[in-house]
């Protein structure tokens, strides 16, 4: 027959494993120096678009660009 575990035993070696993982090493957070930083200003952007075709008795070819249009 089985003997079952003694409660003081199992609340040792559930103590050691406890001890074990919060004693783990966390990574400090950056000083607030040395946290990236993000600027977000207004763009003049560009935009190219272009098409071109063709078959054995012609062909034609269009492009537009320019500052990049906010209402589309």
């Amino acid at each position: 027959m089985k003997r079952p575990i003694p409660a003081s035993l199992f609340l040792v070696s559930l103590s050691l494993l406890a001890s074990t993982t919060f004693a783990q090493d966390k990574p400090n957070a950056p000083a607030t120096q040395d946290k990236a930083r993000v600027f977000i200003t207004d763009s003049q952007s560009w935009e190219t678009r272009g098409n071109a075709g063709g078959t054995s008795g012609g062909f034609g070819a269009e492009t537009h660009g320019g500052s990049a249009s906010t209402d589309r």
